[in-house]
């Protein structure tokens, strides 16, 4: 479409301007004859009007002025319509990039979206590494009081072993003490025995005297 376009305003430019054409190439054209004038020889009858002053016009003139009108007509209306494409190729060309405009403000904000969504999902990671890392603190500080109690678990079962063992110590003491007061009992028996057996010899010899 746009080659037709040129190629009109080429012939309109062209027509417009080579009109009228030269000497040399006016064959085959109508162009208006220059008419014979007659010297006035006496001068007394006064000269006769011309061609061009009779008030008759030629209708060949009157043809080629027609054909240089329209031909100066099409050339403007071949200057309109290039104009009103112009105006509308200026017109497409800014709609174009306005569309590119309003699609690289749409691709703008697409990527602020996505950097907003790439920033949502940068502070949930952190809020989720937080939270793991108070998870296995709390899960640390919950190991460290398990082994805080097996610890005390541990003394306390210590304790009362220590406890037990001077338990049995005790009773151990105090069974060598009962052990060793029965000892002694026996021994002051034997030697109360020991004593009636001598005092019981004494009175026998006595009586025997």
């Amino acid at each position: 479409m746009l080659g037709g376009l040129l190629a009109v305003v080429a012939v309109a430019g062209y027509f417009s301007l080579n009109y009228p054409p030269a000497g040399e190439d006016a064959a085959g054209t109508i162009v208006p004859a220059k008419r014979y004038q007659a010297i006035d020889a006496g001068g007394a009858a006064g000269s006769a009007p011309s061609g061009d002053q009779s008030g008759i016009s030629s209708p060949g003139a009157n043809g080629v002025a027609a054909e240089a009108a329209n031909a100066a007509q099409s050339a403007q209306s071949a200057q309109s319509a290039q104009s009103a494409q112009s105006a509308q190729s200026a017109q497409s060309a800014q709609s174009a990039q306005s569309a590119q405009s309003a699609q690289s403000a749409q691709s703008a904000q697409s990527a602020q979206s996505a950097q907003s969504a790439q920033s949502a999902q940068s502070a949930q990671s952190a809020q989720s590494a937080q939270s793991a890392q108070s998870a296995q603190s709390a899960q640390s500080a919950q190991s460290a009081q398990s082994a805080q109690s097996a610890q005390s678990a541990q003394s306390a079962q210590s304790a009362q072993s220590a406890q037990s063992a001077q338990s049995a110590q005790s009773a151990q003491s105090a069974q060598s003490a009962q052990s060793a007061q029965s000892a002694q009992s026996a021994q002051s028996a034997q030697s109360a025995q020991s004593a009636q057996s001598a005092q019981s010899a004494q009175s026998a010899q006595s009586s025997q005297q």
